[in-house]
C-alpha cells in the first residue's frame, strides 16, 4: 500500500515591520532598531477602578439587595510608553521585545566577568613568564599572605615559617624538618634569601684562643 507523504510548510518569515503608531528613536547596540509607542497596560487598567459621574456631575450609586448603597465603578485604561525591539520568536512569528536594554544588575555582572577576564590572563603571563606552573602558584598564594583589615597593607610572611616541633614552611610550599638554621640554609636554596650568621658569644671565643678555662 502506498502511503502518500503531506506536502512540508514552509516556515513563516515575516518582515520586521513595527506598528503603525511606533516611532523609531535609535539603534541598539547590535545595530537593531528601536521604538516606542504608547500601549494600554493591561494589568493596571484591570486595577484602576474610578466611580462614575452622572448626568448631573454627581457620583453615580446602585442598591444591593439589601438595600445599602453601593458606587457604581468602571474601569479607567491605563497607558504607558512602551519602549521596544521587533525579534522573531523560534516559530518565526515577529514579537515586540520590551526587555532587551541592560540592566543595572546586567551591566555589573558584564563588568565583574571583564575584570575576571582581565585578572586572569595577567596572572597567567606572569606566571609563565617566571617558569611556574599552577601548582607553584596555588602554593605560593596559599600561606605567604596575612590577610589585612581595612587600612591595612598585605605582608610577606618570613620564610622559613615555624609550624612547631621542627617542622618549617619553606616559601615554595614545601615542609622542612629540623633546626631553625637548617631551615634558613633550606629556603636561601629556595628562594636565594640571605640570613644572618648565628651570633657567637665573644667571651666563649676568647678563653678558647687563650687555653684559659
Amino acid at each position: 500500500m502506498r502511503v502518500a507523504s503531506l506536502p512540508k510548510i514552509r516556515r513563516l518569515n515575516p518582515d520586521l515591520v513595527p506598528p503603525r503608531e511606533a516611532k523609531a528613536v535609535g539603534l541598539h547596540d547590535d545595530g537593531r532598531m528601536i521604538y516606542e509607542m504608547e500601549r494600554r497596560d493591561l494589568v493596571a487598567t484591570k486595577k484602576n477602578k474610578v466611580q462614575v459621574i452622572g448626568p448631573d456631575g454627581e457620583p453615580l450609586f446602585r442598591r444591593d439587595g439589601q438595600g445599602e448603597p453601593y458606587p457604581v465603578m468602571r474601569t479607567e485604561p491605563v497607558s504607558y510608553t512602551s519602549r521596544f525591539v521587533l525579534e522573531r520568536s523560534p516559530s518565526g512569528a515577529v514579537f515586540m521585545n520590551e526587555h532587551f536594554e541592560a540592566t543595572e544588575s546586567d551591566r555589573e555582572l558584564d563588568r565583574a566577568k571583564a575584570m575576571e577576564s582581565a585578572f586572569s590572563e595577567i596572572l597567567a603571563k606572569t606566571a609563565i613568564e617566571r617558569g611556574l606552573s599552577a601548582e607553584d602558584l596555588i602554593a605560593r598564594l596559599i600561606d605567604p599572605i596575612k590577610e589585612a583589615g581595612p587600612g591595612q597593607v598585605l605582608v610577606e610572611e618570613d620564610y622559613p615559617i615555624h609550624r612547631g616541633g621542627q617542622a618549617w614552611i619553606l616559601s615554595n610550599g614545601d615542609t622542612f624538618n629540623g633546626t631553625r638554621r637548617g631551615a634558613e640554609e633550606a629556603e636561601s636554596n629556595v628562594s636565594g634569601k640571605s640570613f644572618d650568621a648565628p651570633e657567637v658569644e665573644v667571651e666563649a671565643v676568647e678563653e678558647e684562643a687563650t687555653g684559659e678555662y
